[in-house]
């Protein structure tokens, strides 16, 4: 267990500045380092094997306060995009404290806990590009990486929280997703009336329909990759989206609930809000590259960090929707 410094730079507000306050705390922290091959195999097993009972740890510590886990996963490409995240939802109780960082490198993880100090991290060492984007053979290769983590978790019995960083919570949704039934709950990100299941927005109940739902999954991914030149563009031939999409469908007696779609829009929302009326949650997907990823949300008011690194006041990066289209109007006229 790594040594906790003792003094903290508090860049945003009261949750992540709590411990700041109250000292250190060498408890705080899991860190659990796991190296991984694409494929899933383990190097050093009788290590790793105790590293993985400590990620366990913490996600049934979360688990046991909150009844689920907010798992968040990242490398220092998402960094900045974390921290707005973070910005936006440290005003909402208890969803920082049920979320688990799992970062795949040091100096991410490095970065997390000098902005926010009561963070809950774990580190899983995994080789990957800084900067990823959709149709990469990196980027397919780290969705493997994902579905590993995730199904440890459910063959654990926890119930997973799937999300991303780069989103908007207006308001904060947990009531709403608690409220829901079935074992596998998304958001579409297509238009209605279609139904296209989101990768970055699920709830997952540990049952026997999801956990058969993530294990396909996992199989497919590997043969994939195993059937594609390494660096080579895959485009959707590998894609998550669609591999998942198809396997809910198809997974007998696995019950699906689909989250209103005018409170939990996808990133066509940004070119078209006709459908999502009163967005609780609006994903910045839709568009390629973390920095165009930013400008859009900046222009739109859904970034929560300033200039400086630190975290806007909530009345600055909270406009109405009114003030938003306002100033969006002004700008193209």
């Amino acid at each position: 267990m790594p040594q906790v410094p003792k003094k903290y730079t508090c860049l945003c507000r009261d949750f992540c500045c709590k411990i700041c306050k109250e000292g250190s705390d060498e408890n705080m922290y899991t860190d659990v380092s796991i190296a991984r091959t694409a494929s899933g195999s383990h190097t050093q097993t009788a290590k790793i094997d105790s590293q993985m009972k400590h990620l366990l740890s913490k996600a049934n510590e979360i688990q046991q306060n909150r009844g689920f886990v907010n798992i968040q996963l990242l490398n220092e490409g998402y960094i900045e995009m974390t921290k707005s995240w973070i910005c936006n939802v440290q005003e909402f109780n208890n969803v920082l404290e049920s979320t688990l960082f799992i970062t795949t490198d040091t100096e991410s993880i490095s970065q997390l806990r000098s902005f926010c100090a009561n963070l809950n991290i774990v580190q899983i060492s995994y080789h990957t590009p800084k900067d990823m984007s959709y149709g990469q053979y990196a980027y397919w290769d780290y969705m493997l990486f994902r579905s590993n983590v995730i199904i440890s978790l459910l063959q654990s019995n926890i119930t997973v929280w799937l999300t991303e960083s780069d989103a908007a919570w207006l308001s904060d949704p947990t009531d709403t997703i608690l409220k829901t039934n079935g074992d596998y709950v998304t958001m579409s990100d297509v238009a209605p009336p279609g139904k296209m299941l989101q990768c970055g927005f699920q709830f997952l109940r540990p049952t026997q329909g999801t956990i058969s739902v993530w294990l396909k999954m996992r199989q497919k991914l590997k043969q994939k990759l195993q059937n594609t030149q390494v660096g080579t563009e895959m485009g959707d031939s590998g894609s998550d989206q669609l591999m998942l999409n198809n396997f809910i469908q198809a997974e007998p007696h696995l019950k699906v609930h689909w989250l209103d779609h005018r409170m939990f829009a996808p990133g066509q929302y940004y070119s078209n809000r006709q459908y999502y009326q009163n967005p609780i949650v609006i994903l910045n997907n839709w568009i390629i590259g973390n920095d165009a990823k930013k400008k859009r949300a900046r222009q739109w008011k859904h970034w929560y960090l300033n200039e400086n690194g630190e975290c806007t006041p909530f009345t600055e990066c909270s406009p109405s929707q009114i003030q938003i289209d306002r100033e969006i109007e002004r700008e193209s006229s």
